[in-house]
């Protein structure tokens, strides 16, 4: 299979100790040699799964060179194992 998997990278520094970043993208995975399921009748592959990730940080750098981030992510992800037609 073939797929373009676009993702996109944003990072804001309003002051030269906080940063804020921004990540949104798509990955696909296509299903695996071993996880065709032989015993079962299974004799073709599934489509690639795709997910869309989107991750929102915060981070706070300090004089003494310790720095703290905190992230959100979520990611969602269509219909798992869609038979190929």
């Amino acid at each position: 299979e073939s797929h373009v998997s676009p993702r996109i990278n944003l990072l804001w520094e309003p002051t030269e100790r906080n940063a804020l970043n921004l990540g949104w993208g798509y990955v696909y995975q296509s299903h695996r040699p071993y996880e065709l399921d032989v015993q079962d009748g299974e004799s073709s592959f599934f489509d690639a799964e795709r997910a869309r990730h989107l991750v929102l940080g915060y981070e706070r750098r300090f004089d003494s060179g310790w720095s703290v981030r905190a992230e959100a992510y979520e990611r969602s992800q269509r219909s798992v194992f869609m038979r190929q037609t």
